[in-house]
Protein backbone atom coordinates (compact mmCIF):
# COMPACT_ATOMS: atom_id res chain seq x y z
CA UNK A 1 0.00 0.00 0.00
CA UNK A 2 1.49 3.34 -0.98
CA UNK A 3 1.34 6.48 1.14
CA UNK A 4 -1.67 7.90 -0.71
CA UNK A 5 -3.65 4.68 -0.30
CA UNK A 6 -2.71 4.49 3.36
CA UNK A 7 -3.90 8.05 3.96
CA UNK A 8 -7.17 7.38 2.11
CA UNK A 9 -7.74 4.25 4.19
CA UNK A 10 -7.03 6.11 7.42
CA UNK A 11 -9.27 9.01 6.43
CA UNK A 12 -12.12 6.59 5.75
CA UNK A 13 -11.57 4.98 9.15
CA UNK A 14 -11.33 8.39 10.86
CA UNK A 15 -14.62 9.45 9.28
CA UNK A 16 -16.15 6.30 10.78
CA UNK A 17 -14.80 7.31 14.21
CA UNK A 18 -11.78 5.00 14.56
CA UNK A 19 -9.61 6.61 17.30
CA UNK A 20 -6.36 5.19 15.88
CA UNK A 21 -7.15 6.65 12.47
CA UNK A 22 -8.02 10.02 13.98
CA UNK A 23 -4.67 10.00 15.77
CA UNK A 24 -2.97 9.18 12.47
CA UNK A 25 -4.67 12.16 10.78
CA UNK A 26 -3.70 14.48 13.64
CA UNK A 27 -0.08 13.32 13.51
CA UNK A 28 0.00 13.67 9.73
CA UNK A 29 -0.96 17.33 9.93
CA UNK A 30 0.99 18.19 13.09
CA UNK A 31 3.96 19.80 11.29
CA UNK A 32 1.59 22.14 9.45
CA UNK A 33 -0.33 22.98 12.62
CA UNK A 34 2.93 23.67 14.45
CA UNK A 35 3.98 26.00 11.65
CA UNK A 36 0.77 28.02 11.98
CA UNK A 37 0.97 28.05 15.78
CA UNK A 38 3.86 30.50 15.87
CA UNK A 39 2.90 33.98 17.02
CA UNK A 40 5.46 36.78 17.08
CA UNK A 41 8.20 34.24 16.39
CA UNK A 42 7.28 31.97 19.31
CA UNK A 43 5.42 28.69 19.36
CA UNK A 44 2.04 29.05 21.06
CA UNK A 45 0.70 25.74 22.39
CA UNK A 46 -2.75 27.21 23.07
CA UNK A 47 -2.95 28.26 19.42
CA UNK A 48 -1.99 24.76 18.30
CA UNK A 49 -4.63 23.20 20.54
CA UNK A 50 -7.20 25.64 19.19
CA UNK A 51 -6.32 24.70 15.60
CA UNK A 52 -6.57 20.97 16.39
CA UNK A 53 -9.88 21.39 18.22
CA UNK A 54 -11.28 23.31 15.24
CA UNK A 55 -9.98 20.74 12.74
CA UNK A 56 -11.13 17.53 14.44
CA UNK A 57 -14.87 18.04 13.94
CA UNK A 58 -14.25 18.69 10.26
CA UNK A 59 -13.06 15.13 9.64
CA UNK A 60 -16.66 13.95 9.55
CA UNK A 61 -17.41 16.35 6.70
CA UNK A 62 -15.28 14.19 4.40
CA UNK A 63 -17.92 11.42 4.46
CA UNK A 64 -19.95 13.23 1.81
CA UNK A 65 -16.93 13.51 -0.49
CA UNK A 66 -15.83 9.93 0.11
CA UNK A 67 -19.32 8.70 -0.77
CA UNK A 68 -19.33 10.82 -3.95
CA UNK A 69 -15.86 9.52 -4.89
CA UNK A 70 -16.90 5.92 -4.31
CA UNK A 71 -20.07 6.35 -6.35
CA UNK A 72 -18.17 7.94 -9.23
CA UNK A 73 -15.46 5.27 -9.21
CA UNK A 74 -17.67 2.26 -8.61
CA UNK A 75 -16.35 1.42 -5.14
Amino acid sequence: MNQEEEFENMLRRAVDGDPDAITYIIESYMPLWRKYSVIDGRFDEDCQQYIIMRALPQIGRFKKYIDQYDEKNGK
